[in-house]
């Protein structure tokens, strides 16, 4: 007669070493991107989200495992237009993290951007060619095909 509650364990255990062998790839920066899921207290009934894994256990020490946990999450502006970012810092509902030291609390949800960031690398200037740098916000694409047109005048 087996336990069915002994196979989360053993199901922890094996997506745990599992997630380290992809991590720890020699010569390789590893991106992992996991759903949320909302998890509610039941006894304080604040609402916290957290990387969907199955069993508790593997869900509450995820974020251990990484140096750079962040969740992507949409803001409104004043006027109503919506945009995405990326969360680098913890806050009561969100789990986050940057041991980089290099991130804002907001950064713009660019892979390229956030590597380049956290490696300290610069990107070449071609000559001719005003590069204007992002906000660390991300801007609509509205806002940013407006700025466009108003610089090509």
């Amino acid at each position: 007669d087996k336990d069915p509650r002994k196979s989360y364990g053993a199901l922890a255990d094996h997506m745990s070493q599992l997630v380290r062998s992809f991590r720890d790839l020699e010569g390789r920066h590893v991106y992992f991107s996991a759903k949320m899921v909302r998890i509610e207290d039941e006894y304080t009934g604040i609402s916290t989200f957290r990387p969907m894994m199955p069993g508790k256990t593997l869900v509450n020490g995820l974020p251990f495992f990484f140096d750079e946990v962040m969740a992507l999450r949409i803001g409104e502006e004043d006027n109503g237009n919506k945009y995405r970012y990326l969360q680098t810092e913890p806050d009561a509902q969100y789990t986050a993290k940057d041991r980089s030291g290099t991130l804002d609390l907001i950064e713009r949800p660019d892979l390229t951007h956030m590597f380049d960031k956290i490696l300290g690398v610069e990107k070449p200037r071609l000559s001719g060619v005003k590069i204007k740098p992002k906000h660390s916000g991300a801007a609509t694409d509205e806002q940013e095909k407006e700025q466009q047109e108003k610089e090509q005048e």
